[in-house]
């Protein structure tokens, strides 16, 4: 008996088949890094984001079928759009503006996942997204706790430092995007970095972001105390971050983590029959996200967020709810 050969169409369906599987699978690597990287890196967010676009692509092009999914958010996202590129063109600086529209990219996200994933997979990455969010809350609490960098005790007149805006009483808590807890650490940075470089210094004053420069010599890298400054202990008084250096972005991230939680809780207080401890987690979630956030003393996000829950809690209607 004669065996036949497998056809040539044969292998394309298998390869075609293989190539299909892949993607998936790398669809849903990308949108689970995405979910974990979003509360702390918007760059790594787009890196993921871009990952699972491609590999969506890919899929459909070897399947020959585009698949897109139609969401009921459509239109918000579609005019939040066009008002953003608005706001962007009628800018008093639109070089500055409509550079930061790329950030908008970012809602991809609706489809990418309601036309990939179904209820089930979206809970699990939703999972993900908060249990990551609460790592960087987790994070900000203990770093609130044992204290950020290094107080400034005293300049000498002679450092190099003398000639900028940092005052005693000052914290030095970033060197090179490295964070320093002590003299040696801010010392052990400048004798790595070549001679004519300016070292990026991240200070806080008052609590607040107090960026510097400082000029790399051969006497300062030979010097005991190098930038000549005296330094004693951790603050606790800045705005909490999480791992970002940002705290304006990370209030951001955070505020929009605790609307989603605040909706869960929502969603659990209309059930008629109340899960007690489903509904205890998101509250304690939800409240742990609050604390981050006010830690952050951005005020407009906190404004808005106050805004947010007093509109929702209407809309959701009832008096159980809005009380």
């Amino acid at each position: 008996m004669r065996l036949s050969r497998p056809s040539a169409k044969t292998g394309e369906v298998q390869a075609g088949a293989s190539v299909i599987l892949w993607a998936d699978r790398v669809l849903l690597l990308g949108l689970a890094l995405f979910a974990l990287s979003i509360p702390h890196s918007i760059a790594a967010a787009y890196v993921s984001l871009g990952l699972s676009a491609l590999a969506w692509i890919t899929r459909d092009l070897a399947a020959r079928r585009f698949r897109f999914t139609r969401t009921p958010i459509d239109r918000a996202v579609i005019c939040f759009a066009i008002l953003s590129l608005m706001a962007g063109l009628l800018s008093e600086s639109p070089g500055i503006s409509l550079p930061k529209l790329r950030s908008l990219i970012i809602f991809a996200m609706v489809w990418l996942i309601a036309t990939n994933l179904p209820l089930r997979h979206v809970c699990l990455l939703v999972g993900l997204l908060i249990c990551s969010g609460l790592v960087g809350v987790g994070y900000s609490l203990v770093e609130k706790t044992i204290g950020r960098g290094v107080v400034v005790l005293a300049i000498n007149p002679d450092s190099p430092l003398a000639q900028t805006p940092l005052e005693a009483g000052d914290v030095i808590w970033m060197i090179e995007r490295h964070r320093v807890r002590s003299l040696a650490d801010i010392v052990t940075i400048i004798r790595r970095q070549p001679v004519g470089k300016k070292v990026e210094i991240e200070a806080l004053h008052a609590g607040d972001p107090l960026p510097l420069e400082l000029l790399v010599t051969d006497e300062l890298k030979t010097k005991p105390d190098s930038p000549g400054i005296t330094v004693g202990g951790s603050s606790r008084r800045f705005r909490a971050s999480g791992f970002s250096r940002h705290f304006i972005t990370w209030a951001d991230q955070i505020q929009l983590l605790a609307l989603l939680c605040y909706g869960f809780v929502i969603v659990l207080l209309k059930k008629a029959t109340l899960p007690r401890q489903s509904l205890l987690a998101a509250l304690v979630i939800f409240s742990l996200f609050c604390v981050a956030l006010i830690l952050t003393s951005s005020r407009a996000a906190i404004a808005a967020f106050v805004l947010a829950l007093f509109i929702v809690a209407v809309m959701a209607g009832g008096k159980r709810i809005a009380v």
